[in-house]
């Protein structure tokens, strides 16, 4: 199973504790933007889960949700879902593309809704409260397939090929903090990677939802070893590259 990156914290060590207060029945849906991902690119994954009653899911309420055949558990930043109504969660887990790789690989990714009504206790985590019953499993497990495509030819990236923009960096070389400007035409979500020569995502930085306009960006590369790598930022389906030396 590839490295899958996230933005929400994963959880350790757990037991469950029963303590169902209200009977919700929650459908859980994946979809990825992209199906098919080439080397040294990266698909997110976006989630919805609708409520069907009958009681309604409060903020104070936790949902958990699980990768099928490992022990990644991960938890929704909720907000209220009244019952018959929906709550989508973009961009919330990413998967890279970012070893070489002799032949495409489709990669299975199953997620499912804890089945229970209980309070998760994870090693340095708080107990959580208001808690639900779901007893209609048939909508709790959803799946994706994401195919890794194989790496062809000898260069990790070419700032003139496909849709990539070059990206204009400064300082080059640094030794610190890497600094770039980009233009949004719409709003978008933005994504910076950092990759060394082989290919290899080295550094992850996720800026979120940013707004039209012109924007600067900072990544911190000071714990990166000395030596070339490229940074490539993503915005939605623009994306712009630019290569780089740590020193």
């Amino acid at each position: 199973m590839k490295k899958i990156f996230t933005t929400i914290a994963l959880l350790g060590a757990f037991s469950f504790v029963a303590s169902a207060q209200k009977t919700c029945d929650l459908k859980l849906e994946v979809t990825a933007n992209k199906t098919s991902v080439d080397f040294g690119d990266t698909a997110r994954l976006s989630f919805k889960v609708t409520n069907n009653g009958p009681a309604a899911i409060a903020t104070t309420d936790t949902i958990f949700y699980g990768l099928k055949n490992t022990n990644r558990v991960f938890v929704f930043n909720l907000s209220a879902i009244a019952s018959g109504a929906s709550v989508n969660f973009a961009n919330v887990l990413y998967l890279a593309n970012d070893s070489a790789r002799a032949a495409d690989q489709p990669i299975d990714l199953c997620f499912f809704l804890f089945k229970q009504s209980e309070i998760l206790h994870g090693q340095g985590m708080p107990a959580y409260a208001n808690t639900y019953l779901d007893n209609i499993h048939t909508n709790d497990t959803t799946c994706v397939t994401v195919t890794l495509k194989k790496k062809t030819g000898t260069a990790i990236f070419d700032v003139n090929a496909g849709t990539k923009e070059a990206l204009s960096i400064y300082p080059n070389p640094t030794h610190g903090s890497l600094n770039f400007n980009f233009n949004f035409d719409k709003a978008a979500s933005a994504t910076a990677r950092i990759t060394d020569i082989t290919g290899r995502t080295v550094l992850v930085k996720d800026f979120g939802k940013t707004s039209v306009g012109n924007h600067l960006f900072t990544v911190d590369v000071s714990a990166l070893t000395k030596g070339t790598y490229f940074v490539e930022f993503i915005a939605d389906e623009r994306r712009a590259i630019s290569k780089f030396t740590a020193n």
